[in-house]
């Protein structure tokens, strides 16, 4: 969250799209698991186009934009005391605050959530749990998905990255930047740092943040012809799909990376600032935490195979609507919290 004199309304706009993206996505999808298909057919053809799904091309943004703003708003001799403890305590106070609220939430529902291993519920907590594989290997068999996504642990590790990041990007840009670029190409293919079908992953995650940071030094060298081409670019492969025509898995988040370096170029220089973006870029973060959740809790009580579109639009407002009232609720009481921490 930057303070409102470093706010750059590019950068406000590509916030409230990605978390957009990944709000109805995520409708969508739960929409599918609860009614088993129905009507919400055309909206999941639309948004869930493997390489090119609404939530993967939104997660890549935000990987981005982190990357970007963090260069942005970081002073030139960062102290890893402070850095450390204001980064992590913004990112972690909310994520703790959702876990204890969904948990109990999720326990009146099912009871059988904390029959599970302590430390899997502890690395839950902590919001670590990106991919269970790491865990097996060290005989933790289970950390339950109770908030938030695989992104939250993956940018505590860029965070914790960050320093050794940026002198690298002052001192050897360019080796760097070939060595990240090796290291997620490599992985598409190995996904030793992935799991998920290699959607949830570290190697992804490092690209595309470093990709931001490059963005945010260069970008004044971005024309608007440019700008253009990258409209038309990401346009025609939205609509051809090209992971349907190489029909190759691992390259689906190369297609997702490219696309949204492109894609982010793009809505950068929207520079659309209105009520509405400017409310999901303030409590993005936490609606980013609470809405797949709230979404799992409330759709057996709004959503049926019979529901019509009408009704889909009906209960994707409703539901929305209760996942931004929880985010701003969550977003006041981890402001109260930072306060006792953070001067």
């Amino acid at each position: 969250m930057e303070k409102l004199r470093t706010r750059d309304i590019g950068y406000d706009f590509i916030r409230c799209t990605a978390m957009m993206l990944i709000v109805v996505y995520h409708f969508v999808t739960t929409f599918d698991t609860t009614s088993r298909g129905g009507s919400i057919i055309f909206y999941k053809q639309l948004m869930c186009r493997h390489a090119l799904s609404f939530g993967a091309i939104g997660v890549c943004l935000f990987f981005m934009l982190s990357g970007a703003v963090l260069l942005m708003t970081s002073k030139d001799n960062i102290k890893l005391k402070d850095f450390y403890k204001k980064r992590l305590l913004k990112i972690s106070i909310p994520q703790w605050i959702s876990f204890t609220i969904s948990l109990v939430a999720i326990y009146t529902v099912d009871k059988n959530i904390l029959h599970t291993n302590v430390f899997g519920i502890i690395i839950s907590f902590l919001g670590l749990n990106y991919c269970g594989k790491p865990w097996n290997h060290l005989g933790i068999h289970s950390t339950p998905w109770i908030t938030g996504e695989w992104f939250t642990a993956v940018i505590i590790y860029l965070y914790l990255l960050f320093p050794l990041l940026k002198y690298l990007f002052k001192k050897a840009r360019l080796i760097t930047t070939i060595i990240i670029s090796l290291i997620f190409l490599v992985n598409l293919k190995l996904q030793i740092l992935s799991g998920w079908e290699g959607w949830f992953s570290i190697s992804n995650g490092l690209m595309a943040f470093w990709a931001g940071m490059l963005f945010q030094e260069y970008k004044q060298y971005i024309t608007h012809p440019l700008i253009i081409g990258c409209g038309i670019i990401c346009l025609i492969t939205f609509i051809m799909n090209p992971s349907n025509i190489l029909g190759v898995d691992y390259t689906k988040q190369l297609i997702c990376f490219i696309f949204s370096a492109l894609l982010f170029a793009v809505l950068y220089n929207f520079k659309i600032s209105n009520p509405f973006t400017k409310y999901v870029s303030k409590y993005n973060y936490e609606i980013y935490l609470v809405h797949h959740r709230i979404f799992i809790l409330f759709f057996p009580a709004l959503i049926s195979i019979k529901t019509t579109n009408i009704q889909i639009i009906f209960a994707f407002l409703v539901l929305t609507g209760i996942v931004f009232l929880v985010a701003e609720f969550i977003q006041k009481i981890s402001n109260k919290v930072l306060t006792l921490f953070l001067p």
